[in-house]
């Protein structure tokens, strides 16, 4: 079987020296090609450029060396991008409890704010991060937020790097390192209107029992069957008005539980 062209074929891009654009991304044209153009950047030295495709489930890639004398200027206007990654906790090891925000500001080389700059996130390959945004402007005072969550379900280390184009000028942010816990999964809480401890039923007052489902970005979850069940015991105190239920636009799937005919503790 023969070559065949893959037109529409997403093409990922990550440099290790030098800038790129488009940054991090591009389409393949009816002849199978994705063009990037690769400037020098500030940064003297040595460094590689790699593509990646997955094709078919399969990923491949390719990369190559390249030497840059760091020495381009573009369109007049020198940018300076500064990234800071925080956590609620002070560290830079992310989770579902403890997320981050990458925080850029972009200035010239004067220090003065530069607003409207465009401004995207390189995490590299697989690194289980997941940004909120691909890409945001900065603001009057030349800073861009972008929340930082975990998608990974196994731990490991990475760094993060600020990609920031307004016009013809462009720059790459210092590398900053992050540890991820592995535990971006879905998670459910249960709740009683009641209260969160024990509870006291009866036929006139019964308990509405809440689970609210949410995602590694604590959204909640819609149409997930959520099961309900009692806890073994004799004789069999309580009694479930339904055995599931769907979450809702909130993420929250609700049932009643019943006094039944049997006095106890459960």
């Amino acid at each position: 079987m023969g070559n065949v062209t893959l037109n529409g074929q997403l093409i990922r891009i990550v440099n290790s020296i030098g800038l790129i654009s488009p940054a991090s991304s591009t389409l393949t044209d009816e002849t199978g090609l994705a063009t990037f153009t690769l400037s020098a950047g500030d940064i003297a030295g040595a460094g590689s450029i790699t593509a990646r495709a997955t094709v078919d489930g399969t990923d491949i890639e390719a990369t190559t060396n390249v030497q840059s004398d760091g020495g381009e200027v573009e369109g007049g206007l020198v940018l300076v991008a500064n990234l800071v990654v925080a956590t609620d906790d002070g560290s830079l090891i992310l989770s579902r409890a403890n997320p981050g925000t990458a925080t850029v500001t972009v200035t010239d080389v004067e220090g003065i704010p530069v607003p409207n700059a465009l401004v995207s996130l390189n995490t590299g390959f697989d690194t289980g991060l997941d940004p909120e945004s691909e890409a945001v402007l900065t603001d009057a005072a030349g800073v861009a937020q972008i929340a930082m969550f975990t998608d990974r379900l196994s731990g490991g280390a990475g760094t993060i790097s600020a990609f920031v184009q307004l016009g013809d000028s462009s720059v790459r942010s210092d590398s900053v390192a992050y540890v991820l816990t592995g535990d971006g999964r879905e998670a459910i809480e249960l709740v009683s209107n009641l209260g969160s401890n024990a509870i006291n039923i009866d036929n006139v007052t019964p308990a509405i029992l809440t689970a609210r489902v949410t995602d590694h970005r604590n959204n909640p979850v819609e149409a997930i069957l959520v099961s309900f069940v009692l806890a073994v015991s004799f004789p069999r105190v309580g009694e479930l008005s339904a055995n599931s239920a769907l979450t809702d636009a909130l993420g929250q799937a609700s049932i009643t539980l019943l006094a039944g005919t049997i006095p106890g503790l459960r």
